[in-house]
């Protein structure tokens, strides 16, 4: 797992470490812990990696609702 998927719990959700050890039981405290320490010193360069996945992800959302396949359908009238 890396350090940013961990970390967007935090971020999305505010979650705590006894949270996060709750929602990914096959980490220790400790890599928990050093997985927080880790954003913490370095959190600008993590923070810009997590707003360049989400504006990814918007950009993928965007473009699969107006996919060739969603176009055929809307021209078939099947597709609102």
């Amino acid at each position: 797992m890396k350090v940013v998927e961990l970390i967007a719990g935090v971020v999305a959700y505010q979650w705590s470490a006894e949270e996060l050890g709750r929602q990914y039981s096959n980490l220790t405290p400790g890599q928990i812990h050093g997985a927080l320490a880790y954003y913490y010193d370095n959190q600008v360069a993590i923070d810009a990696e997590l707003d360049r996945i989400s504006r990814q992800a918007a950009k993928a959302r965007a473009e699969s609702l107006d996919s060739p396949l969603r176009q055929r359908l809307r021209a078939m009238g099947r597709l609102g």
